[in-house]
Formats: C-alpha cells, structure tokens, sequence
C-alpha cells in the first residue's frame, strides 16, 4: 500500500446533510414567523445556522485515512495519529444492533473509529473493506 487510502461512509453523510440544510433554512423562517421580528429571534436564527454549519462540517471530517507511515483515525472531537507498530488488531463490535469498529492497539487500548458507528441500513456489516485493508497491512508487516 504505498498510497493515501481514505474510508468514510459518505452515503448517510448525504442524507443527514440534506436534512440539516433544510433546518438551516426552515428554523429562522419559522422563529421569525413565530416569535415577530426581533434581536433575540436574529440571535437564535444566527445561532441555530452556526451550530448546523459547525455539526457539518464535524460530519464530513469524520474518516480514516490509511497511509504507509500510519493511521489518521479522524473522530469529531479528536484526531488520532497511529504508526502501524502501534496497531495490533482491529474489532467489530455488535451492541443492541449498533455497530462499532475499534482499532486495537499492543498497549492494550483501543481508538475507536467513529467512520464506522452505527446501524447498518443493508444489514451488511459496516466497514469490511477498511477492516480488510488493515488486517492485510498488519499482516504484511508481520512477515
């Protein structure tokens, strides 16, 4: 693997994206309709459109990047950088029907993937093709 490989799930991106552009537009129309035309309401509009502008942009940075040298494990809130001698395994976790992958690392610990949380729609499980690529990696550089 001697390129950037990126893995996000862009699929349930697109459709909560689409709902919170809808918000953005509908919210402070309808606070305005509502409540009359006044500072408070253009706060709580301007508000509102920062905070959905902001929780897109957190929902669009969320992926894991594979490289030669490491892992960038990018979760909402934190960033994870991880040299591939760090990474000994990584799991899949099935809780009530929510899936989760985690990335194990030799101390013990384990960084979780927020790319790959959640419910499947398709009933597949979720990140096979991430999980495959670092297994194969771990594996080629254990021989």
């Amino acid at each position: 693997m001697g390129e950037h490989v990126t893995f996000a799930r862009r699929g349930p991106r697109w459709f909560v994206t689409a709902i919170m552009v809808l918000g953005v537009v509908v919210v402070p129309w309808r606070l305005a309709v509502n409540f009359g035309d006044s500072t408070l309401v253009a706060m709580g509009g301007a508000l509102y459109v920062l905070g959905t502008l902001f929780g897109i942009w957190q929902l669009w940075r969320v992926c894991v990047v594979l490289t030669p040298e490491k892992v960038v494990v990018r979760n909402p809130w934190r960033d994870h950088h991880l040299t591939w001698d760090r990474i000994a395994d990584v799991e899949r976790e099935n809780v009530l029907g929510m899936q989760r992958v985690n990335l194990v690392l030799t101390d013990g610990s384990s960084v979780p993937c927020a790319a790959y949380r959640g419910a499947s729609l398709t009933g597949t499980p979720l990140g096979e093709d991430f999980v495959e690529a670092v297994r194969q990696r771990i594996g080629s550089a254990q021989r």
